[in-house]
């Protein structure tokens, strides 16, 4: 009796992993994470494996202020587009969750920061003495 109770155990044990594996990811995103742009982005693009309906998206900035971002659409698509507020140089941080067709809330993360524009160091700006 002891060992059928270990092999139902080990049965929904290996359910639920698979399950818990089965969640949508995200397959890449413009900007990509981590990226250092020198021009604010106007939108961000979130592309799943599979067709996602975004439930929150939140953009944090590197003085820890919050933005709830609206949906740009409450259809389910594999390609999500999050139009961005005006941004400024800075890090920023995108958070959201996603749910796919099962009903399972997936939380994701993207990180990018904005740059200034490197301008020509007069150190690399020769002149010429006559």
């Amino acid at each position: 009796m002891n060992t059928l109770k270990h092999v139902v155990m080990f049965i929904a044990l290996l359910m639920f992993s698979v399950s818990a594996m089965a969640h949508i990811q995200l397959k890449n995103s413009v900007p990509t994470d981590n990226a250092q742009l020198t021009q604010a982005p106007k939108t961000i693009a979130l592309n799943f494996e599979k067709d996602v309906h975004l439930m929150r998206v939140v953009l944090v900035d590197a003085s820890g202020k919050s933005m709830v971002l609206p949906r740009s659409s409450m259809q389910m698509s594999a390609q999500q587009i999050i139009l961005l507020p005006t941004l400024n140089v800075g890090v920023y941080t995108l958070t959201w969750v996603s749910m796919g067709t099962d009903g399972h809330n997936m939380p994701g993360t993207l990180s990018f920061s904005i740059v200034a524009e490197q301008t020509q160091s007069s150190s690399s700006v020769s002149t010429q003495v006559k």
